[in-house]
């Protein structure tokens, strides 16, 4: 028995990394048979991502088994969330909807399992060639996610919401223009400048506010990337290689430049858009939130945290926000819309896992961001460019996380790309 599990590190490795680059895009022809064809379900979509990633769930045993497994500061992170994810399914206000998720947001314990199943698989790759490959599966899968035609306002893609197809758009736009602007290769730069400037144009049309926040903040990022390495280098020496970094930082934003001038954007409805972006922004600048901020977040907030005292240990119950007033949901006051979502993934967790629950994910992405940053500075070679563009697209994701909601048919790829950002075992520059 113990010779029919025993396996090298390499045959395990090479089997997440081939298992999980045919995931990507059967997730996204999932997506297509919800959107599209509707014969699925999203119920029905998180059962079979459910089912999917026991597969990743037997690698991580057999990496175990095989005494492979190095565990880090990582596994207690997941253990702790999937403990406390747990606990608030049992204490829910209603454990079914907790356990499959409230309708047409199916968020609920089996999806988020799988969330953490599929990160801490993928955290087992160590070979950057295979992690390239899944990225790249990524973006030419994400072609087909598309599914719009060009210059359509408020696309929403295979997403189902204007909302979730920009933070798709967001996170293909960043790995994408990440890669162009910080890779060697040149017979790839110029496919992912390609993509790039393709993203762009579904990321601009989304008119997503906290989206187009992180998409200023990427080049924001960039640019004290190239600030922190210039000052890093000596006077007598000249870094060619940041010298190709800004030319291409420059070429993308003479891009967007150029898409935004064109004639049909000048008085269009994406200009209106932007101007309520930065009235929120420098409302939510001056830390007085109006209820009618940010289509009624600011509403919607004030009265999500009334929730936390009474539910402080393990919150309302996974995905149970739209059950939390009586069994209804809360009514924005304007729109009149119902409330089934805090419209913050931070709050979201805070009000339906509980404050243990929300300090532990905040404290799960804050590890990676600074280990990321760490292992940049430390590893320049071997992080030049498919780390830098990873982390770009994890922390820009995490920012547009302030403002939106998180979406079973986005969510995955996020955990993906933050698994591949990290990086259990040693590294050699």
């Amino acid at each position: 028995m113990k010779k029919i599990f025993k396996l090298k590190f390499d045959t395990i490795e090479k089997a997440i990394y081939i298992y999980n680059s045919f995931l990507i895009p059967i997730l996204i022809f999932l997506s297509y048979l919800v959107s599209r064809v509707l014969i699925l379900s999203l119920l029905q979509f998180e059962i079979i991502f459910g089912i999917l990633n026991i597969i990743n769930l037997l690698f991580i045993i057999l990496t175990i088994i095989n005494k492979y497994y190095k565990f880090s500061i990582l596994d207690i992170f997941i253990i702790l969330l999937t403990i406390f994810a747990i606990i608030s399914t049992i204490f829910s206000i209603n454990p079914i909807v907790s356990l499959i998720g409230a309708d047409v947001r199916n968020e609920g314990l089996i999806m988020i399992l799988s969330y953490y199943i599929l990160f801490t698989s993928l955290s087992i790759i160590k070979n950057n060639k295979y992690k390239k490959r899944i990225i790249l599966v990524f973006l030419f899968s994400s072609i087909f996610q598309l599914q719009e035609k060009l210059f359509l306002v408020k696309n929403k893609g295979l997403a189902g919401h204007y909302n979730f197809f920009g933070t798709y758009t967001l996170l293909v736009y960043c790995l994408s223009t990440g890669l162009f602007i910080f890779t060697k290769e040149k017979k790839l730069k110029y496919l992912y400048l390609i993509l790039s400037t393709i993203f762009l144009q579904y990321l601009v049309y989304s008119v997503t506010s906290s989206v187009m926040v992180s998409f200023v903040c990427f080049y924001i990022f960039i640019i004290i990337y190239i600030i922190i390495v210039l000052f890093k280098t000596k006077k007598d020496k000249f870094n060619e290689n940041m010298l190709l970094v800004m030319i291409k930082t420059l070429l993308c934003i003479f891009i967007i430049f150029i898409f935004y001038n064109l004639n049909y954007i000048k008085n269009d409805y994406i200009v209106k858009e932007n101007k309520y972006t930065l009235n929120d922004v420098k409302e939510i600048s001056s830390l007085k939130i109006s209820n009618i901020w940010g289509s009624e977040r600011g509403f919607i907030w004030k009265e999500m945290i009334k929730l936390v005292p009474k539910n402080i240990i393990h919150g309302i119950g996974i995905d149970c926000i739209g059950y939390a007033y009586d069994g209804k949901a809360l009514v924005t006051p304007k729109n009149k819309r119902n409330v089934d979502k805090a419209h913050n993934e931070y709050l979201q967790i805070l009000v339906t896992e509980g404050l243990f629950s929300c300090i532990t994910y905040i404290s799960f992405l804050l590890y990676i961001f600074f280990s990321s940053i760490k292992d940049i500075l430390k590893y320049k070679k071997f992080y030049y460019s498919i780390y830098i563009a990873l982390f770009l697209t994890f922390t820009c994701y995490s920012i547009q996380a302030f403002a939106n909601i998180r979406a079973i048919r986005v969510a995955p790829y996020f955990f993906i790309i933050a698994s591949l950002l990290t990086n259990r075992y040693k590294l050699k520059d």
